[in-house]
C-alpha cells in the first residue's frame, strides 16, 4: 500500500498583496497532478505584525471557493522575542 503526503509549504518573507491567491494557485495545481488532498502552510519571516493571510476565496453567481490554511508567524516564536528583548527570560 501507497500513502501519500503531499505538502506545499511557503516560505515568505515579506507581505506581498495577492500571497493568499498564490497559496491557493499552488494548492490547486499539486491537487491538479497528483488528484490527491494537498496541505499548504505559510510560513511568514516578516516583520509585520498585522499581515497575517489565511485564506482567500470568492463566490460567483453560487459558486463559491473557501481555501484556508495554517500559518507560522516567526515574530510570535519565545526564542525570536527573547532575541530581541522584548521578553523576559
Amino acid at each position: 500500500m501507497v500513502t501519500w503526503l503531499l505538502v506545499h509549504l511557503e516560505i515568505q518573507s515579506q507581505s506581498e498583496f495577492d500571497f493568499s491567491e498564490r497559496m491557493f494557485t499552488y494548492n490547486y495545481r499539486i491537487y491538479d497532478r497528483y488528484k490527491r488532498p494537498v496541505a499548504s502552510l505559510a510560513v511568514l519571516g516578516d516583520e509585520r505584525t498585522n499581515w497575517r493571510p489565511n485564506q482567500f476565496g470568492y463566490e460567483l453567481f453560487g459558486c463559491m471557493v473557501n481555501f484556508q490554511f495554517p500559518v507560522i508567524k516567526l515574530i510570535d516564536s519565545r526564542a525570536v522575542k527573547l532575541a530581541r528583548g522584548r521578553l523576559e527570560a
